[in-house]
């Protein structure tokens, strides 16, 4: 599970492109020569590192789930098409201790169980959370088990 940095922009695309981890294409990029909003560079990064069999959550700004840019839509086209995308799940605000914004976690799965192929579970969880302060939300241990059971059960998992 990682936690990249959020719209993060002026990484050189220069290097991003001589890293040869973008399968879906070149992300989308400034006339300075820069990546403009790094999301879909972290969210290739993290697909093209896995292994054929590999397993892979990331917190992601819910921005990028929706990017109209066009660079960004081919590479949802391309993680869709590859069927890596397993589980998306919608998360809402204040959930970060320094942060107020909501997000999403994605997650891939280069080897989805039989039930999954061609499928991608999307959760709206932003209205799903314990208020532990007014600054402050969480799930509670029953809220992720709960969580976790659906998610088991889209994946074929009854067992669990």
């Amino acid at each position: 599970m990682a936690n990249p940095p959020f719209n993060v922009d002026k990484v050189k695309a220069e290097s991003c492109a001589a890293a040869g981890r973008l399968p879906f294409g070149m992300v989308r990029v400034n006339d300075a020569g820069e990546v403009s909003n790094a999301n879909y560079l972290w969210i290739s990064y993290f697909y093209s590192y896995l292994h054929e069999r590999g397993r892979a959550g990331f917190v992601m700004a819910s921005s990028a789930t929706d990017s109209g840019a066009k660079e960004d839509r081919a590479i949802r086209e391309g993680l869709v098409g590859a069927d890596a995308v397993d589980v998306i799940v919608a998360v809402g605000q204040k959930f970060f201790y320094t942060k107020t914004l909501p997000c999403n976690l994605w997650f891939f799965d280069r080897c989805k169980p039989e039930a999954a192929r061609g499928k991608t579970l999307f959760l709206d969880a932003r209205n799903y959370f314990h208020v532990i302060d007014r600054n402050h939300n969480d799930w509670t241990r029953w809220q992720l088990s709960n969580l976790s059971a659906i998610v088991s059960l889209y994946r074929g998992e009854v067992e669990k």
